[in-house]
């Protein structure tokens, strides 16, 4: 028979994995409300997490809204988040800072102990003023030493200003403290991967964007594996990132593989691991949303031995690099496989719907959701429409 103390062990256990559950997050560009794809669009039904994507960095380290119209002007724009929240109170919104073309906001906030105090405190007043559950930073990327402790230190400042914070307002609440973090190995050796763990809830791993435009052949763009068969077709893989971050310290269950809803084009190409000439994208870095791909005319075929997938059209000589059902599937198995923490999306818009959503597809193939609850009391929030709870009866 159990002991007490043994019988409590049991039952907290049990709360545990009824707790636990798989990350299945999505970045939400906000810039695309303009395209009018807005918040309510997202695929709730499917995620555990939004990151909306991007808060800025001013010249002093402090963080601000990039576009206030879009952020919380636009009628009704910044309540829909927290109103999807209210529906679903598993569904945790992360504000995410930096972007691609932040290098420098990042290189002024983390310099020295004042502009980290003020990127710190700044971030953590924006995130609660617009009722939301942490904070994931991305900055692409650290290039010294000297820049990846800075980077450390800030993460770790983070952490332990947000845990203060939250106690000053009185709340036995978790906030999310996550990054945005590299998958080439130049780009993550210089980081003090381990270190890091102290502060990050999760290292969301971009394992995409591994062939574009400087790529002297066309490559794969997201591909699981290495191809040992077509080495020049995989520059770079997944399985290798998430290796060598668990080798350097990092809890597999912290790892959030990245997956893109997107692929790559190469025009007048040979075939993977050839030469190619310019793009049939109408974007300078070669991408073509999900949703718009296969092409009409190209063979979709499936690569196992590099876990990916490709589209090629023999009339137009195009070669599409990407992911869809195959990969995404193949993608959740290996996650669980390890043990990671999840999988996340960049970015939301680019999805199909429906059977065909690679968001659904993956989440389905996961199976049970972080159960973690949501926070909705923000007493210090600026904004009384969140301070109030935004009333339902709003119209």
């Amino acid at each position: 028979m159990l002991s007490f103390k043994s019988l409590l062990s049991v039952i907290l256990l049990l709360q545990t994995a009824a707790a636990a559950g798989y990350v299945n997050a999505g970045y939400y560009a906000s810039w695309k409300t303009y395209a009018g794809y807005t918040p309510e669009k997202l695929n709730y039904a499917a995620m555990s997490h939004v990151f909306y994507a991007f808060a800025s960095i001013s010249a002093n380290g402090t963080v601000y809204p990039t576009d206030p119209w879009g952020d919380y002007q636009q009628p009704h724009a910044g309540d829909q988040l927290y109103l999807q929240k209210k529906k679903n109170r598993k569904l945790k919104v992360l504000l995410s800072i930096g972007g691609a073309t932040a290098n420098g906001g990042f290189l002024n906030a983390t310099t020295n102990s004042a502009s980290r105090s003020r990127f710190v405190n700044s971030a953590i007043k924006l995130m609660l003023d617009f009722g939301m559950d942490g904070i994931d930073l991305d900055w692409e990327f650290p290039t010294t030493t000297t820049q990846a402790n800075n980077y450390y230190l800030t993460i770790k400042q983070m952490r332990d200003a947000i845990d203060k914070k939250a106690a000053a307002l009185g709340q036995n609440y978790h906030y999310l403290v996550t990054a945005a973090l590299p998958a080439g190995p130049a780009n993550y050796n210089l980081l003090n991967l381990a270190s890091m763990s102290y502060g990050l809830d999760f290292f969301n791993i971009m394992a995409y964007d591994f062939s574009g435009p400087w790529s002297t052949v066309g490559a794969h763009a997201s591909n699981l594996y290495n191809d040992k068969s077509n080495p020049s077709s995989t520059p770079v893989s997944a399985d290798k990132a998430v290796r060598d971050y668990i080798a350097k310290g990092v809890p597999a269950s912290k790892i959030n593989l990245g997956i893109p809803l997107y692929g790559k084009s190469f025009a007048n190409s040979g075939g993977l691991g050839k030469s190619y000439k310019g793009t049939r994208s109408p974007n300078a870095d070669f991408s073509i949303p999900f949703n718009q791909l296969p092409k009409s005319g190209a063979k979709v075929m499936e690569r196992p031995d590099a876990g990916a997938l490709v589209t090629w059209d023999s009339n137009t000589k195009e070669l599409v690099t990407l992911d869809g059902g195959y990969s995404a599937r193949l993608k959740a198995a290996y996650l669980k496989q390890l043990g990671l923490a999840g999988a996340f999306f960049w970015e939301t818009s680019g999805d199909k719907t429906g059977s065909s959503s690679l968001i659904t597809i993956v989440k389905n193939a996961l199976g049970t959701l972080d159960q973690t609850n949501n926070q909705l009391m923000y007493p210090s929030s600026e904004f009384v429409n969140i301070r109030n709870g935004v009333p339902t009866s709003r119209k």
